[in-house]
């Protein structure tokens, strides 16, 4: 046992001496930088620069217009301040119809305490209600003590029938049966 500790120290010792030795050996020659080369360019002009081939100015022509920003929709407060209360009468509330006759899509912006249900009501004439629609997807209702998107588009909805009103309201419904809840701002967003 003693021959095997006594050999496998020799060579641990005599490996760590050959690394030490071999690394010493290395060190500086790798990292030395070559001796700086004079040269001289062949390729010159009778004044002495660099000759180039390609001279003159480029003649560039813009073939398309700059990009057009999007044009900006408008925003409409609707509700403010608004309590709702578990029991009818004013468990609802409706805003006054709007123009909607230059919106491609609608958005419905809600801060709110309590469960508040969005529909957007539509109507021909701006007095008579001829259809009220849930939000697309049906999973943008709100929740409570947050800031909550309802998106309609115009075009579509849920159940595949096109919107057609040119005048639109937005109604706030309190989903609670026990409790009160209350709109502290609900804009409208018409985008073109």
């Amino acid at each position: 046992m003693r021959y095997i500790i006594v050999t496998a120290t020799i060579a641990l010792i005599a490996g760590i001496s050959l690394g030490f030795v071999v690394s010493r050996g290395l060190v500086g020659t790798a990292s030395a930088a070559p001796k700086a080369q004079a040269v001289e360019e062949q390729n010159l002009d009778a004044n002495g620069f660099i000759a180039v081939h390609e001279q003159g100015t480029a003649d560039v022509n813009v073939v398309s217009a700059p990009p057009q920003a999007a044009p900006a929709g408008r925003t409409i407060l609707v509700a403010e301040n608004v309590s709702l209360t578990p029991s009818f009468p004013n468990r609802t509330f409706t805003s006054g119809f709007i123009d909607s006759s230059d919106c491609g899509r609608l958005t419905v912006f809600t801060t709110q305490s309590g469960l508040v249900d969005v529909q957007l009501v539509i109507s021909a004439d701006g007095s008579t209600e001829h259809g009220v629609f849930r939000p697309i997807p049906d999973e943008n209702i709100g929740s409570a003590g947050i800031s909550t998107s309802y998106f309609f588009n115009l075009g579509q909805t849920r159940e595949g029938l096109p919107i057609v009103g040119p005048q639109v309201a937005v109604r706030l419904i309190n989903r609670s049966s026990t409790a009160s809840s209350t709109v502290e701002a609900a804009l409208l967003y018409c985008s073109p």
